[in-house]
């Protein structure tokens, strides 16, 4: 565009260009201008996000195989939004305690080893938390009877740095303490409950025996205490929610060192017709982060849904029957759990609520179809249970789609409507007739 083209004030704008861009002097005063990018929202959701970074760098300790860790404390108060959270890892070296809390991409998890899989990738979790909080405490023990902590207030060092603390049970560990803000993430109205489920469904992705020690006070100053332990594994959620399951969960499982796969699924007849789902339950993890969309929820249920609609129509059917089986008569009343690991995850954003590794599809596809090979021959009077249900299901929906079919014939022999008296039908069945509408006054 040449210059006489341009008005004054776009002139002015070009040459002064350069006075409006801008660079935020650090990583703190960038997340905290930017806070549902990193923690996946304000409010509430902000809130649980930070506490989760947190508790999953707790759990990492008990999943590493160096590590010491088989308890998790945590403390959390609706009305102060104080968070506490302490395990008997390998606590923080107390060199790297700054590093660790305030340097961005800090982490150990870059260099990997095939089954090395943990929640943290991206050396930012912590940070994040450290940065949106008015308060954030730090204490590392170690065995030999030493101890540091670290104190920081809207994500900056106080004072010099670290500083000793006692230590004289000779403790091992680590102790995060925090208090999110409310002037960045806004008002946070997080439930104890909704701690307490999430803290509950992370524990039973973790080995067998682990143990959560978990206190929480609510709005009215009530104290809710309860010493958890893993016995159940990934199951626990289906054994609390399912009401009324068809059968026993089906569990599978595999780990290739590069991808990893555990799920369980039922089916749940509820209290009522109307407490049955159309659509599958899902309630699914990567990487010990709770996960909305992803390959691994994407390529269980397709697995589930293949081997299920093949067996029906091609053995229990046995093709003699005008009944096909589909994927939505697999999905009504599924309830499936999901913990799913990669070495190199990939998540949209630093909430981690999505996956996005396209391969993760077909490994977790073929881990199931032939995980139900094997349940199949194993439990063979469960999969009769099913295969009933699911022919049911199909004869259900084949009448609703013939009723509705009918329906829809019914005002296919009259697509036209509302039309004037003058107007007279086309009187050729083969050619092109040209309507020429003139309006009426």
């Amino acid at each position: 565009m040449a210059k006489e083209q341009l008005t004054q004030e776009q002139i002015d704008a070009i040459n002064n260009y350069t006075n409006d861009i801008q660079t935020l002097k650090d990583t703190v005063t960038a997340i905290r201008k930017l806070p549902g990018m990193y923690s996946g929202g304000k409010g509430a959701k902000g809130g649980l996000s930070l506490f989760r970074e947190i508790y999953q760098n707790a759990i990492d300790q008990i999943i590493d195989s160096t590590s010491p860790a088989d308890t998790v404390i945590v403390f959390y108060d609706e009305n102060t939004l104080e968070v506490e959270i302490s395990d008997n890892g390998k606590g923080f070296p107390f060199q790297d305690m700054v590093r660790m809390v305030t340097a961005q991409h800090t982490s150990k998890n870059y260099t990997k080893k095939r089954g090395d899989y943990a929640s943290g990738m991206h050396g930012s979790g912590q940070k994040v938390v450290n940065a949106l909080s008015t308060e954030f405490h730090v204490q590392s023990y170690r065995y030999d009877g030493t101890a540091m902590q670290l104190d920081l207030e809207e994500g900056y060092v106080v004072g010099k740095g670290p500083y000793k603390i006692p230590n004289k049970e000779k403790r091992q560990g680590s102790t995060v303490r925090f208090i999110p803000s409310t002037e960045v993430l806004g008002e946070i109205n997080l439930s104890w409950k909704s701690v307490y489920h999430l803290v509950r469904d992370i524990l039973s992705l973790t080995p067998i025996g682990s143990k959560v020690i978990f206190t929480a006070i609510d709005k009215e100053g009530v104290k809710h205490e309860e010493n958890m332990v893993n016995k159940d594994g990934i199951i626990t959620k289906l054994i609390a929610t399912v009401e009324s399951p068809l059968c026993k969960p089906i569990i599978i499982g595999f780990d290739n060192g590069y991808f990893k796969l555990d799920a369980a699924f039922c089916y749940d007849m509820g209290s009522s017709i109307e407490s049955v789902s159309d659509n599958e339950t899902v309630t699914a993890y990567c990487n010990m982060c709770p996960t909305i969309a992803g390959e691994h929820i994407s390529g269980t249920v397709d697995g589930i849904c293949r081997w299920f609609t093949t067996y029906m129509n091609k053995i229990y059917l046995n093709n003699n029957n005008k009944l096909t089986i589909n994927s939505s008569d697999i999905k009504s009343g599924l309830n499936i759990m999901i913990s799913g690991f990669c070495l190199d995850p990939v998540f949209v954003g630093q909430a981690k609520e999505q996956l996005s590794v396209p391969e993760m599809a077909g490994f977790c596809k073929d881990t199931i179809m032939k995980g139900l090979d094997e349940w199949s021959k194993a439990n063979p009077n469960d999969l009769q249970k099913l295969c009933k249900f699911f022919k049911e299901m199909g004869e259900l929906r084949t009448k609703q789609e013939a009723g509705k079919a009918k329906i829809v014939t019914k005002y296919q022999k009259n697509p036209i409507s509302n039309l004037p008296r003058k107007y007279r039908k086309p009187i050729s069945k083969t050619g092109t007739e040209l309507i020429i509408v003139e309006g009426d006054k």
